[in-house]
Order: C-alpha cells, then sequence, then structure tokens
C-alpha cells in the first residue's frame, strides 16, 4: 500500500521477485525489471518507483503529469538467489530518516562480513517537492554511500561507523544535517 510513515517507523519496499531454475542447477531472475511503488513525503506526498533492472542496478523514478521521470541509478549488491521464491534483495526502506515529519527513502546498498551497512540516502526536501540524495560535502566528488548511518535528532548529527577489520579497526564520522546536506564535524 502506498500509505504514510510515523516518524519512528520502517517500511521496507516489496518487489514481486521470482527466478527460475537453469539446467546447472542455479537460478536466474524472471521478469525483470521488478518494480515497487511509494509515496515520499508527507500526506500528499509524491509517487516514486525503485526499478530493480538487474543484479547489480536499480533505478529510483518520480511520477510527474507526462510519465516516469528517472532521478538516479543506484548500484547495489548483487541479487542471491536459493530458490523461486527464495532472493536476497537490496533493502530499500521508507522511514523518518532525520525525523522532519517527511517520509525518506534509505538504500541498503552493500553488506560485508565486518557489518558494515553501506547506505544510500535520500531526503525529502519540502521546498523543492522531492527526494534528494544526501551528499558527503568533505569528500571531493560528493561521495554518497554512507556507513552505518544513524541520525541524532538532539543535535541535527549524523553519525556513521565503519568497521576496518576483524581485528577492531574502525573510521567514525560525524556530520551536521543542514537544509538536506551533510557538513563534516
Amino acid at each position: 500500500s502506498l500509505c504514510a510513515q510515523y516518524a519512528d517507523s520502517i517500511r521496507y519496499l516489496d518487489f514481486k521477485a521470482r527466478a527460475i531454475k537453469t539446467p546447472d542447477q542455479g537460478y536466474v531472475p524472471q521478469n525483470l525489471p521488478w518494480r515497487s511503488e511509494f509515496v515520499a513525503g508527507g500526506q500528499s506526498g509524491t509517487l516514486y518507483a525503485i526499478d530493480i533492472v538487474d543484479d547489480t542496478t536499480s533505478y529510483l523514478s518520480k511520477s510527474e503529469t507526462d510519465g516516469w521521470r528517472r532521478i538516479d541509478t543506484i548500484i547495489h549488491i548483487g541479487i542471491t538467489m536459493y530458490g523461486p521464491d527464495k532472493l536476497e534483495l537490496p533493502l530499500y526502506q521508507l522511514t523518518d530518516f532525520n525525523r522532519d515529519g517527511f517520509v525518506d527513502l534509505v538504500c541498503q546498498i552493500e553488506t560485508n562480513m565486518n557489518g558494515n551497512r553501506w547506505t544510500t540516502i535520500y531526503l525529502f526536501h519540502p521546498q523543492h517537492g522531492g527526494l534528494e540524495k544526501l551528499r558527503n560535502t568533505a569528500e571531493m566528488d560528493a561521495w554518497e554511500i554512507w556507513d552505518n548511518p544513524e541520525y541524532y535528532p538532539a543535535d541535527s548529527t549524523i553519525h556513521c561507523v565503519r568497521e576496518a577489520s576483524l581485528y577492531g579497526i574502525y573510521i567514525e564520522s560525524t556530520y551536521q544535517l543542514r537544509d538536506c546536506k551533510a557538513l563534516p564535524l
């Protein structure tokens, strides 16, 4: 259903994903692309869609009066297939990430054995009327991957931790969130 989210809730996008068995006993995706439509923003939010088009690529699109407009290409983990109905897909979450009362899109695009959750975040910007990718302004190329991001509304900060090894090495970073921009502290 296309519903608004409570401030502390998470709804995962559902894809009607299926695979078919191959002669070599493996599986391949069936009927790509897989689409899930959702509303971002508030009660009268904007209609968006995620289309998983292959095992490592998804498209984020926005509904407009003359049809769908592709906003971004999302590169993500491959699709793992254990059976016709047992597929491991990237996690697309609808939640109010920055606690501003609007539904945002959080995409877990990769994980690793250290427990890192590499994430891309799209915040709903009410003045611009749509989702905007949150970029790390400290990086020259405006890095768009966040390591295990957690938002703290008391001081409007995003705290990230990257586990670098099994030996306890990790990297922490903190950002001030201002007007859909993350500024390093």
